[in-house]
């Protein structure tokens, strides 16, 4: 089986950065993690594979990232990654979640052609830093594959090239059939963690193992990417504020609660309370 899982790493949403114009994100100057959705997808297809139960099975990594998540890559190639494919090309710089789809799918289908087809593609359901769930579904729609978003358990099912996947919402659980080759979007899972790298593998070289790969390996056009090549565009940005709110602390009284009852009915709360 080839799982490759498609990774975003993330800006500390408490210390933006934007370039002079202020519609561009500037992740460079910024700190990155690994998205927490698909640190689950990630955590998953390595969970699979110590379990043994379903035979051989290689792990990719592809990611649309700066060149400074290279040292981030490296410990997931120590950790069990079998390759990690860093994607990176100022010509990327404003992409939207279309333009960043064609980037992501052009270097599967590249890596496809020379490994063979990837049975689960999988990615997290959404980013800290976006929220739209978009890519997914992008994903599966150009490459002609199923998709299933939400997921929080995803098996294998006995019957070859068919998996399992559960989603949920308020109120039920849902459980889907999935035919492979297909796309799975994960949600965050707090039983599936990635491991810590070993003390004896701190060190280990595995930059054999990372592959930096430019436009000019992919061959998209220019208008296909980048500002050029999105569909949504960022008119402005602010700092949104949010109004001060009053404080009134009361003590437990008869008179104080004919004042809580008089706070609520000042809020629109019925004037009739039982």
């Amino acid at each position: 089986m080839r799982i490759a899982c498609l990774l975003k790493f993330v800006p500390d949403t408490d210390n933006l950065v934007y370039n002079d114009e202020g519609k561009l994100l500037w992740r460079e100057k910024m700190e990155l993690t690994l998205n927490p959705d698909d640190s689950s997808a990630l955590a998953w297809a390595l969970a699979l594979r110590k379990s043994g139960a379903d035979g051989e099975i290689e792990i990719d990594a592809l990611s649309m990232a700066p060149p400074k998540v290279a040292d981030a890559a490296r410990d997931l190639l120590r950790i069990g990654t079998d390759r990690f494919f860093l994607i990176s090309d100022p010509l990327f710089a404003g992409s939207d979640t279309l333009a960043t789809s064609r980037v992501l799918v052009r270097g599967i289908t590249m890596r496809e052609a020379e490994a063979g087809r990837y049975d689960l593609i999988l990615c997290g359901t959404r980013s800290l830093d976006g929220d739209t769930s978009h890519i997914p579904a992008q994903i599966a729609a150009l490459l002609g594959r199923p998709v299933i978003t939400g997921v929080y358990r995803l098996s294998l099912a006995e019957a070859e090239g068919q998996a399992t996947a559960e989603t949920d919402d308020e109120d039920s659980v849902f459980t889907w059939g999935l035919r492979l080759p297909a796309v799975a979007g994960f949600v965050r899972r707090r039983d599936l963690r990635l491991p810590f790298v070993r003390y004896a593998d701190l060190d280990k070289d595995v930059d054999d193992r990372l592959y930096r790969l430019s436009n000019a390996a992919l061959g998209l056009k220019p208008e296909e990417t980048g500002l050029a090549g999105s569909r949504t565009r960022v008119e402005r940005t602010f700092a949104k504020t949010l109004p001060a709110k009053k404080q009134t602390v009361v003590y437990g009284s008869g008179e104080s609660a004919a004042q809580v009852l008089a706070l609520l009915r000042e809020n629109g709360f019925p004037a009739e309370v039982a």
